[in-house]
């Protein structure tokens, strides 16, 4: 798992160091306080998305012009050396860009990016293969048990080879499966996620941008535990944004629930210094984010 991160000259960020990681991170601050960017730059330093001498990954916003590197190196700086660093233990997995000249990382790792916009990279989730792969491992069950979170009627979730690009679901009383699409935003995006962390790898990177997204506020305590308690069997680490007061609070309601992910759970309140105008990551104690979440003092950022 990652433990710090050192980035620089990318986009908004200059010179940015963040450090104590746990295995499940909440980010949260003001729009343009850098919560997207930061996963960006983690997954741009993954190691295995592109190859020795190729531009970087062409998902990653703005990167449509014939010259990607100006989209990713920082405005504010004439430098062209993009660096990303995380740190493991005192083990440094690294990826640069200078000049266009690709340097290959120490270590490998399996990163997955959750957009906000629902695209996930480096590949499209594959809902149908990826649920069929779980159900010949017998695990099916438990995408029912917390797909019913969303909607507690959901007693049947299956596949049709004759119609192989839909998962469909089916309520209690009813005789007819309809498609996941048919089902809503919250649906669509818990099976998504349920499925992503079952399919990767043990030891994966999970990045979740606005994971609060087409929630209703009344399930993101159960929401946040279900993703929770399955990374944590897969040790998965996740990183994760919010714009949500309300989520944020679910947060600290699991975390005071289960003194055991205490621990492994952390938040980071993202702004631009007032005087450096430089990007900054603080680190609040769950206790302490909740007093100010309490008595209404700032948080996100304000």
């Amino acid at each position: 798992m990652i433990d710090s991160i050192k980035i620089s000259n990318f986009r908004c960020f200059n010179e940015t160091e963040i450090s104590g990681f746990k295995q499940f991170n909440l980010f949260g601050g003001k729009n343009n306080s850098g919560k997207t960017t930061l996963l960006e730059a983690i997954y741009f330093g993954s190691s295995h998305r592109n190859s020795p001498g190729m531009a970087p990954n062409q998902y990653l916003r703005g990167l449509g012009d014939s010259n990607p590197m100006s989209n990713l190196k920082n405005i504010y700086s004439d430098s062209e050396d993009i660096r990303v660093e995380y740190k493991n233990n005192d083990t440094s997995i690294f990826r640069a860009y200078q000049a266009h000249m690709y340097k290959q990382s120490k270590t490998a790792v399996d990163i997955i990016f959750s957009k906000s916009n629902n695209q996930t990279i480096p590949n499209e989730l594959n809902i149908v293969q990826d649920f069929d792969k779980l159900s010949i491992l017998g695990k099916d069950f438990e995408l029912l048990k917390i797909a019913k979170i969303v909607d507690s009627s959901i007693n049947h979730i299956r596949t049709y080879a004759s119609n192989p690009n839909f998962l469909y679901l089916k309520k209690e009383g009813g005789d007819q499966y309809h498609p996941l699409a048919y089902h809503g935003d919250a649906m669509n995006k818990l099976i998504k996620y349920v499925l992503l962390i079952f399919n990767c790898q043990e030891g994966a990177i999970l990045l979740l941008d606005e994971i609060e997204n087409g929630l209703h506020y009344t399930i993101h305590e159960e929401f946040i535990y279900s993703i929770i308690k399955l990374c944590n069997e897969r040790q998965v680490q996740f990183f994760a944004t919010t714009h949500s007061k309300e989520f944020i609070q679910a947060f600290i309601n699991v975390i005071n629930d289960h003194p055991e992910l205490e621990e492994k759970s952390a938040y980071f309140e993202m702004a631009k210094h007032y005087k450096t105008n430089e990007i900054i990551a603080s680190s609040i104690p769950l206790d302490a984010l909740e007093i100010k979440l309490s008595q209404n003092k700032s948080f996100r950022g304000e």
